[in-house]
């Protein structure tokens, strides 16, 4: 199926991403904290100062580059979905590869605030992001197997 720029495209595709956003409003959920505390940390890239940022997770880069690369998953996510939204069967992998980057970074997160001796309340946060995204993964995971013909044309 292809994607096409045209009025009718335009409310064909809202329609197709509408009937599959509450499958994957958890995965929209993680994009979107991605690119809000990405775009937080090169705002105010002071935040790495705290205790709680000291750990050796978290030395070398700097909070720039974490930040840059938190909001670049996010993004990737984000394109990821709305593609997936309206054509499944050749984005579920990307889908899953998006997910799973973002696991892997609010995974490396948590363990640098965990091993920094010290805790924020955002590590609440940031481990049921990656316990909950490790379910994404697997849904995703399962799309690319059996995808659920979303891009078909039946409603």
């Amino acid at each position: 199926m292809m994607i096409v720029f045209s009025r009718e495209g335009a409310i064909e595709f809202q329609r197709r991403l509408k009937t599959r956003f509450r499958m994957r409003a958890l995965e929209w959920e993680h994009a979107v904290i991605a690119v809000i505390l990405g775009s937080i940390l090169l705002a105010h890239p002071q935040l790495f100062d705290g205790a709680a940022f000291r750990g050796a997770v978290f030395q070398g880069p700097g909070p720039q580059v974490w930040g840059a690369a938190i909001l670049a998953i996010g993004v990737a996510r984000l394109l990821a979905l709305a593609v997936n939204g309206y054509m499944a069967r050749p984005t579920a992998l990307i889908r899953a590869i998006a997910a799973a980057f973002g696991v892997a970074l609010f995974g490396v997160i948590s363990l640098g605030v965990l091993l920094s001796g010290t805790t924020i309340t955002a590590l609440a946060s940031f481990l049921a992001i990656t316990v909950f995204g490790a379910f994404s993964i697997a849904w995703a995971i399962v799309d690319v197997g059996v995808p659920d013909h979303h891009d078909d044309d039946h409603p």
